[in-house]
């Protein structure tokens, strides 16, 4: 298996006012549509993997860095957001993810606030000749990077 990651700058970054909390709000990922690395992802594949990390965020902890490792180990050092909701809205998988106040959430603040980020999925699986991505993809976590790839409907 290899590491799989699928990218969206099609999200908005809230700050709820009482707070002052920032939140990157939009679509993390889409089902059966092709995006700019060329693959799929059949929704019942996404939905299956969806449903195991909703246990994660419920229990505050589906973490995610700023910028993709190299490796699918999520590294606390690097942590920059923590998604809290997941809501499907036809094949579009629309999500929020809190920035922290954690060195790598301080620097995605300033980058998203000054330009252009992308909320990107990280996962392990295998990619078939027709750019589907195989059943035994298993879904990691969204992360926030600077090259999407996702094309949202």
């Amino acid at each position: 298996m290899k590491l799989i990651t699928e990218l969206s700058y099609d999200f908005e970054l809230h700050e709820d006012k009482k707070t002052k909390d920032m939140y990157a709000v939009g679509i993390f990922s889409s089902a059966e549509l092709k995006n700019n690395n060329k693959r799929v992802y059949k929704k019942d594949i996404l939905e299956r993997e969806v449903g195991k990390v909703t246990q994660k965020v419920e229990k505050k902890c589906l973490w995610g860095e700023l910028g993709h490792p190299p490796n699918p180990e999520v590294n606390p050092d690097k942590i920059a957001i923590r998604t809290t909701q997941l809501e499907w809205r036809g094949n579009d998988l629309y999500g929020k993810a809190k920035i922290l106040d954690t060195p790598m959430g301080n620097i995605a603040k300033t980058l998203v606030k000054e330009g252009q980020m992308g909320i990107s999925s990280r996962g392990l699986g295998t990619v078939g000749d027709d750019g589907y991505v195989n059943e035994d993809f298993h879904l990691i976590t969204w992360d926030l990077v600077t090259d999407p790839s996702n094309n949202p409907s």
